[in-house]
């Protein structure tokens, strides 16, 4: 009878999981203070005469760095990925920039004007702000934008703000006190009827421009487009776009809503507005001409009117 194996065993060692570099958002708030003005100045490297873009392709790296937060254990992996995002950035800048000039007059020299007007809320200004740009990237990284709970949010804070100011024409002594009240209570009863009109329209639209049963009509790279819509308003739609049209789409509602870039020619006299949802803006129209820009990696969406 063979006795037992007493001898020690050496510790079984395992692995493990590497800490990941981007923890948390102070650890972003380091990386995006130690690399912003080299990634600003590799990004103007790559945008050429186009150099007002790169705040905007540097803040949109991060956020996609960040993104990508879980996969990244070290600075230089860090810094890998952030110039790569850069460098992808600058060239799908550069590419709708084109779009917008070809979108616009035709004229080169109207693309630098062009760009400024599409900017939007976003500083098309050469000199890179760290702290807007920072704050740009806790917005988006946080998901706040234009929001219908943020319109409504907006209207009860002005509804309490006119209740305030009743409560205290009310302690005036003065026959004029009824009359005011009378007046005012009337414009909030009409604006309040408006408002809610309006918020139920543009929620409608929103349903039925988001329906997961649309097929959308979709650009490549480099690739640009035209379609005659429905209306019989015509639409070029620039590279990486797609664009979504419900199946109300124009005997119930004219609305689309896209991701990219694209430009409008509107039919004109017709019954209902043209509406275009982008990023939760809607931009709405009769009959001009004019082109929206926003991209899902967008804080916001621009328009560029350019007739009408």
């Amino acid at each position: 009878m063979s006795s037992p194996d007493t001898r020690p065993t050496a510790p079984q060692s395992t692995p493990l999981t590497p800490a990941p570099f981007l923890g948390d958002e102070n650890a972003l708030k380091r990386a995006f203070d130690l690399e912003f003005n080299a990634a600003i100045a590799d990004a103007r490297s790559k945008l050429g005469d186009a150099t007002s873009l790169a705040p905007r392709v540097v803040e949109t790296a991060f956020v996609n760095v960040w993104q990508q937060r879980a996969s990244l254990t070290a600075q230089e992996q860090f810094k890998s990925v952030l110039m790569t995002e850069i460098h992808h950035g600058a060239a799908r800048a550069l590419s709708r920039r084109h779009a917008a000039g070809r979108f616009g007059s035709g004229a080169s020299g109207s693309v630098s004007r062009d760009e400024q007007t599409m900017t939007g809320t976003h500083a098309a200004s050469a000199d890179a702000d760290p702290e807007a740009a920072w704050s740009r990237i806790t917005r988006t990284i946080h998901g706040e934008g234009h929001t219908a709970e943020a319109h409504r949010a907006a209207a009860s804070a002005t509804r309490h703000d006119a209740a305030a100011h009743m409560k205290e024409v009310a302690k005036r002594p003065s026959w004029v006190v009824p009359v005011i009240i009378g007046v005012v209570a009337l414009v909030l009863a009409l604006w309040g009827v408006r408002a809610l009109s309006n918020a139920g329209e543009d929620d409608a639209v929103a349903s039925a421009t988001t329906a997961p049963n649309i097929q959308p009509i979709a650009s490549s790279s480099g690739q640009i487009g035209s379609v005659k819509l429905g209306d019989g308003s015509q639409m070029k739609l620039g590279p990486e776009t797609k664009v979504f049209i419900p199946d109300q789409f124009p005997t119930k509602m004219r609305a689309i809503r896209i991701e990219g870039t694209a430009s409008f020619e509107v039919a004109p006299n017709q019954t209902q507005p043209f509406r275009v949802v982008a990023n939760h803006t809607h931009f709405i129209a009769t009959g001009t001409k004019f082109a929206v820009s926003s991209y899902p990696a967008d804080s916001s969406a621009k328009v560029l009117v350019q007739d009408g």
